[in-house]
């Protein structure tokens, strides 16, 4: 839902160790945040839930020399680097009428997909997005979970700010009765639909181990 670019252009080699030994810096390069389904390191536990994902996979004899090439790699959450394991096409990365994973250093993720504000499902736009989106399991629960809060605290800023306005345009207008009830009758539907956002947060929980499942390719 936050998909970013990955911009690996000024990104240099380090003199030493090995590419297990690179995550937090992956993790900054990374903005923190799963290179494929976009949700934060926090809600995971941390560092120690994300791996470092091989774009192109270590295991296929060709790319076998950029296990620790740097421009290579990209911070990601433990599923869906599981989920994506060794699959790999060789077809052009940014012709995403083809079941491809584009090179996240030179395409945002963004353009692969939609999401639904209503549902917190994401939706593929494209061949690409639509391959990855069932290959990696994007719609499992927990990203569901946190795409509808990201909305619902979207939703509960926008209406914050609106009250904040209301209250200073009823400073103004105390002595107009009939402008003060119904500017009162907003501030409530207002409230309220504050209340019933927070609830929908507070209520929300992450998913248990036996909701994770690996999607079966076809």
């Amino acid at each position: 839902m936050n998909w970013k670019l990955i911009d690996k252009s000024k990104t240099k080699q380090p003199k030493s160790g090995k590419y297990s030994s690179w995550k937090p810096r992956l993790a900054r390069e990374g903005f923190f945040q799963c290179v494929y389904c976009s949700i934060h390191e926090t809600p995971m536990g941390g560092i120690r839930n994300f791996a470092v994902e091989h774009y192109k996979p270590k295991s296929i004899s060709k790319f076998a020399h950029l296990e620790n090439d740097i421009r290579n790699l990209f911070y990601a959450c433990s599923i869906c680097n599981g989920f994506k394991g060794p699959d790999w096409y060789d077809v052009s990365p940014t012709n995403f009428s083809n079941v491809v994973y584009p090179d996240p250093s030179v395409t945002n993720y963004s353009v692969l997909f939609t999401v639904d504000e209503k549902t917190g499902l994401i939706i593929g736009k494209n061949v690409a997005g639509k391959y990855i989106l069932e290959r990696l399991f994007l719609n499992r629960t927990q990203l569901i979970l946190d795409r509808k809060l990201i909305i619902a605290k979207r939703k509960t800023s926008a209406i914050a700010g609106l009250l904040d306005e209301q209250f200073e345009t009823l400073k103004e207008i105390e002595g107009d009765e009939v402008n003060v009830k119904n500017l009162m009758s907003e501030i409530y539907t207002g409230t309220r639909k504050v209340a019933q956002i927070s609830d929908l947060i507070e209520k929300t929980r992450p998913y248990t181990p036996g909701q994770i499942k690996k999607v079966k390719k076809k």
